[in-house]
């Protein structure tokens, strides 16, 4: 999948995955250590479309994986997206192969606006393969609308209290 971006450009580097690991890696380097660092996994998108539909979270989890073993400071979280339609147990499986420091926290992004029981599924699935994180959107809010943004904060209200 990272191989193949789905004919919207040509990576100008071969091996993608490595490519992005060794550019994260790199950059950890240049953020100071009282800073705390933290991780923002992406598929990527346009207009709110992944450039590829992810076949399940493995790259996901390669990639996290490999910054744990190389980052050398801590790295106190890992986002990972989710997509609106992934509810499935072949797409969170993956997650049963993270093997991140214990300082580091999960979020995963199983949070979209206008769909709390779904939200609710995806926790639930997630929860099989992964036992400790937290929620968060799929993506920023930054391109949310007014309505959107409230949607999320009242999924994210009912998720988390209780």
């Amino acid at each position: 999948m990272l191989e193949d971006v789905g004919g919207i450009f040509t990576p100008w580097f071969s091996s993608v995955k490595e490519g992005i690991v060794e550019r994260l890696l790199r950059l950890s380097t240049y953020i100071e250590k009282e800073v705390e660092m933290g991780f923002h996994l992406c598929y990527g998108d346009q207009n709110h479309r992944h450039f590829v539909e992810p076949k399940d979270m493995g790259y996901l989890v390669e990639i996290a994986n490999a910054l744990r073993s190389g980052v050398e400071r801590s790295i106190e979280w890992v986002h990972m997206p989710v997509p609106k339609d992934r509810i499935d147990n072949g797409y969170f499986s993956p997650l049963n192969k993270l093997a991140l420091k214990e300082e580091t926290r999960v979020f995963l992004g199983v949070v979209h606006p206008y769909d709390l029981e779904v939200t609710s599924k995806r926790v639930e699935t997630a929860g099989k393969f992964v036992q400790d994180f937290g929620i968060a959107t799929e993506c920023g809010l930054g391109r949310s609308t007014e309505e959107d943004l409230n949607s999320v904060l009242e999924i994210m209200a009912a998720m988390t209290v209780g």
